[in-house]
């Protein structure tokens, strides 16, 4: 009995260190803890960047250093105030004062655009964004994809015109919704932007969960755990 007792708490110990479990999100009040907010708005008059690679920091506004890069050729990256055409979404123009855009070809022969958190990872992210509406449902409208440090996918939400997560805006300009990731961790290093002429403004951010880097108590609970499984087998070995 005692050994089936140490087996079982050895066994929980390592279980509390799993993964963190993620949502995705629809709406901004889900971000819990400070929220970083990035409007874009530095990002008008002679300070727009049209057709480019990057990088550039996005993140000068609050104080830290935010990458925003794509490997598309030809450069499919917008930091803009122009108008932009979003078909029966309407569009989104000046009266945004300044957004992301990402333009890449409507063909699978395309590099995501990549956003870094160079300033410390995050837990959690979304933007107020749109889409080109008629993309084809079965390719989906856009993707927001979550990473590590080691680019090991986390996550990735794919928002499509054919379900729930699909954003209809027939009515009005400079509309949208929000869409985002959130984790228990804070484990998000950099995130990706996929799809055909979509446009992303006000990117908010968290950084409420715990660091993916372990803690050294959490290291102590590890080897507290393997050594316990291991006592336990032995144990048994031993009546046997």
């Amino acid at each position: 009995m005692k050994n089936k007792i140490l087996g079982t708490l050895s066994l929980l110990s390592i279980l509390a260190l799993q993964p963190a479990n993620a949502a995705f999100i629809t709406d901004v009040s889900s971000l819990t803890g400070a929220v970083n907010l990035i409007d874009f708005s530095e990002f008008t008059g002679s300070n727009q960047h049209h057709s480019v690679n990057g990088p550039i920091n996005i993140g000068t506004s609050i104080g830290e250093d935010i990458k925003v890069s794509t490997t598309q050729d030809p450069e499919d990256l917008w930091l803009t105030n122009t108008t932009w055409d979003l078909s029966n979404n309407q569009e989104w123009n000046s009266g945004r004062n300044g957004f992301l855009g990402i333009s890449q070809p409507d063909n699978v022969n395309v590099f995501p655009v990549r956003i870094d958190f160079n300033s410390g990872n995050i837990s959690s992210f979304g933007f107020f964004m749109n889409y080109f509406s008629r993309r084809d449902a079965d390719n989906g409208a856009v993707s927001l994809s979550a990473y590590d440090s080691g680019s090991t996918l986390l996550e990735e939400f794919v928002i499509n015109r054919s379900d729930s997560t699909s954003i209809n805006t027939p009515s009005s300009n400079n509309d949208g919704a929000f869409r985002g990731i959130k984790r228990d961790n804070a484990d998000i290093a950099y995130i990706e932007l996929l799809g055909f002429h979509s446009v992303f403004d006000d990117l908010q951010f968290t950084r409420s969960g715990t660091s993916s880097v372990p803690e050294p108590g959490s290291i102590l609970l590890l080897m507290l755990g393997l050594a316990g499984i291991g006592a336990s087998t032995r144990n048994n070995k031993q009546m046997h």
